[in-house]
Order: C-alpha cells, then sequence, then structure tokens
C-alpha cells in the first residue's frame, strides 16, 4: 500500500511519526472530562471593608476547620466590595462546614493595585494586610459557618 505523502521531501517515516504524534496530542484535547463539583454547595455573598471603606482586590480564603468535607474555598472583592465565595471547582458557593476566613490583599511597592493583566510575583507587589489576617491561628477572630441557606456575611477588617 503506497502513503500519499505531502510533504515529498520528508521521508514517510517522518511523515507518518508526525501524524502519529499530532493524532496522539489532539486526542487529549477532548471535553469529555468532566470537573468534580461538590454535591452540596450553599451561596455565600458578602462584603469586605477595611475601616469601614469597601474595597477591591482583597482575596478572601475560607479553609475547612476539622470536620468539613471538601477543599474549601476563595472569593476576590469588587470595586464595591462585593464578593462571590467559589469552592475550587470554581463553582459558586460553599460546601457546608465551618471554615477559618483568611485575608489578603496585594498591592504595588507604591500602594497601587496590580495592573491588569500582571503577575503579582513579577512587579513586586507586597501585602497590604496585617500578617494576622493572612493566616490560620488556633484563636482566629474571622470564621464562618455555612448550614443549608444562602448566606451574606459582611467583613470589617482592620488595616492595624
Amino acid at each position: 500500500m503506497q502513503i500519499y505523502n505531502p510533504f515529498p521531501a520528508m521521508g514517510n517515516c517522518v511523515f507518518l511519526a508526525a501524524v502519529l504524534q499530532l493524532s496522539v496530542t489532539f486526542s487529549g484535547c477532548s471535553s469529555g472530562v468532566q470537573k468534580y463539583v461538590p454535591e452540596k454547595l450553599v451561596p455565600v455573598t458578602g462584603t469586605i471593608s477595611i475601616d469601614g471603606t469597601p474595597v477591591a482586590g482583597v482575596t478572601l480564603s475560607f479553609i475547612p476547620q476539622s470536620g468539613t468535607s471538601g477543599k474549601g474555598g476563595y472569593a476576590v472583592s469588587d470595586e464595591s466590595g462585593h464578593f462571590i465565595a467559589k469552592d475550587y471547582s470554581h463553582s459558586d458557593g460553599l460546601e457546608p462546614g465551618s471554615y477559618y476566613v483568611t485575608f489578603s490583599r496585594l498591592l504595588m511597592p507604591d500602594g497601587k493595585p496590580i495592573p491588569e493583566g500582571a503577575n503579582a510575583a513579577d512587579v513586586g507587589a507586597v501585602e497590604s494586610l496585617p500578617e494576622k489576617l493572612a493566616r490560620v491561628q488556633e484563636v482566629h477572630k474571622y470564621q464562618l459557618t455555612v448550614e443549608s441557606t444562602p448566606i451574606e456575611v459582611p467583613y470589617d477588617i482592620k488595616s492595624k
């Protein structure tokens, strides 16, 4: 059997190897892979203020306490300080349970927001909130219990 090779300068073996490589590469590009989404996610929304002023760009991390299933979640506040919690499948809501809540807000060294599309590490961004807000401690001030009904949570954190 003669194989048609549109690139005669390339040997048949090299051409077949290239076709085989492309077919293997693209066989992994199907959308048949499904992401894991927890069975029960409860909507969690809220606002974040610093010293009473709503603020954008605060990252909230929801870290499961002992006995809480799932991986936790995250949220990022918008210009009005509003946030929508997402679990780590990027779906809105958190699994029922108890969480520690931590806060982080990276800014440029001059206090300005990180430019759109820039990587925080590449531009030398620094944490603008007190370190105690970004770590879980045994006696942690910010905790959240998610039950079966949607909740709205206001957080007013202090900059000092």
